[in-house]
């Protein structure tokens, strides 16, 4: 499942449109897609907020827009097919393996697995890829690919006639409720190597599916560790260094230990820029999700963000959820200052957030300019004290004032003036100035 929250970056599109208004329509002999300048950084793996700063520029001096998405979909657990430990291996094969041809010459019966992967989907499919040698003829290799289907409990597969686990060779059978069961759908062995050449189609086995492909603690039927193992049938040739070996089918088993990583989340920035002449670039960037280190936020603003106290009082930070599901809880705390050489307000807002018992602390700075219209609260109620045919921070910072005074209370914040933190209070208190 994929979710998608976009935002859009007021500040990058000021910089992008402001330096680059020389092109404002397609002439038609631009065909130069923009550049993308944005950080590499992939995140820090521990909630913070890692997005990248951005700037599209267009190699024809026109007008480009940025837009940024932050795309969440979520990665399945995979486990890593490791060689099994040869433990108390029942049926004492002549040699530690993962997998067995069990037809043919002995120097090409057993295999080591060198890398490889089992991934498994909620629609009860899961797939095999792998690279095995062999263990007489290590330069002789085999690309394993296999898919597999109808992936069932016990209960779901015990419950068709004929349908039983198999546990002869080792393994833990008493765990076999808690298995898995699949039928192999698809397969192939791709020889490489010194068997380059070679190639076998694998089919189930039994053909009566009295077994299926297990996967669970002793699984494979060798060893009592997490693993996968069933038998399969093989087909084809086997070719070592343009030597014809066999041309004959046999049956085979695979016999894997399985190391394995939980689900997790991938999120990406996804940054796309557009000239006038619909020429377009996406520069992406995968980050890290929350683990264990609290909440991963985003909409935060970037720093030096120009907003009105509305704006700020309405902003929100989102929460990404990693794997926890509880409560996400924040609270917001503002500092006061001055922007260098300006009377604009500089606001740094800290936020402390808290999911699922874990704590993280987001700080950023925004600025407010002096006089800030004020459309989004009612100022039918609020005079025009300054004069200049607006309703402003100055007049409802005069109001605040009377306010405060009639009700004999000093300022909201005690910090000895009457100002712009006095009145994002008491917009958050009231919700309205007429209140």
């Amino acid at each position: 499942m994929t979710k998608i929250f976009n935002h859009i970056l007021t500040i990058l599109f000021c910089l992008g449109t402001q330096s680059f208004l020389a092109q404002d329509e397609c002439d038609g002999t631009d065909i130069t897609n923009p550049i993308i300048s944005a950080s590499m950084q992939t995140g820090d793996g521990s909630c913070g907020y890692p997005q990248p700063a951005a700037i599209a520029t267009d190699n024809s001096g026109g007008m480009v827009q940025l837009d940024v998405s932050l795309e969440i979909s979520s990665a399945p657990a995979v486990c890593m097919l490791v060689q099994p430990d040869i433990g108390d291996n029942l049926c004492d094969y002549a040699d530690i393996a993962s997998m067995l041809l069990m037809s043919m010459p002995a120097e090409y019966k057993f295999y080591t697995v060198e890398s490889g992967s089992w991934t498994a989907a909620d629609d009860g499919t899961a797939h095999i890829s792998a690279i095995v040698h062999c263990n007489a003829h290590p330069n002789g290799k085999f690309a394993v690919d296999v898919n597999f289907s109808s992936g069932m409990t016990w209960d779901q597969w015990s419950g068709i006639p004929g349908r039983s686990y198999k546990a002869d060779c080792g393994g833990v059978g008493s765990e076999h409720p808690n298995w898995m069961y699949y039928i192999m759908s698809s397969g192939s062995l791709i020889g490489f190597g010194d068997f380059q050449g070679s190639q076998y189609t694998l089919t189930h086995a039994p053909g009566n599916y009295q077994y299926g492909y297990q996967v669970g603690l002793g699984a494979n039927n060798y060893s009592d560790e997490l693993g996968s193992g069933g038998w399969f049938v093989y087909t084809g040739t086997l070719i070592d260094n343009g030597v014809t070996i066999s041309t004959y089918s046999g049956a085979g088993d695979f016999m894997f230990r399985h190391d394995c990583y939980p689900a997790e989340n991938i999120l990406q920035y996804v940054y796309t820029a557009t000239d006038v002449c619909d020429n377009s670039s996406v520069f992406t960037q995968e980050i890290l999700t929350c683990g264990t280190e609290g909440p991963l936020l985003a909409n935060m603003p970037l720093a030096g963000t120009v907003m009105t106290p509305c704006e700020m009082e309405a902003w929100q930070p989102i929460w990404l959820p990693d794997s926890c599901d509880g409560l996400f809880t924040y609270t917001t705390s503002y500092a006061m200052g001055n922007v260098e050489g300006s009377n604009d307000y500089l606001v740094t807002i800290t936020i402390d957030a808290m999911a699922c018992g874990v704590p993280r602390s987001y700080s950023f700075s925004v600025v407010i300019p002096e006089e800030s219209e004020l459309p989004c609260i009612d100022t039918s109620c609020i005079a025009d004290i300054n004069g200049d045919e607006i309703v402003t921070t100055s007049d409802v910072i005069a109001l605040i004032a009377d306010f405060l005074t009639e009700n004999e209370l000093t300022d909201l914040n005690q910090d000895g003036v009457v100002n712009i933190p006095d009145l994002l209070i008491v917009i958050s208190s009231f919700g309205s100035m007429c209140n």
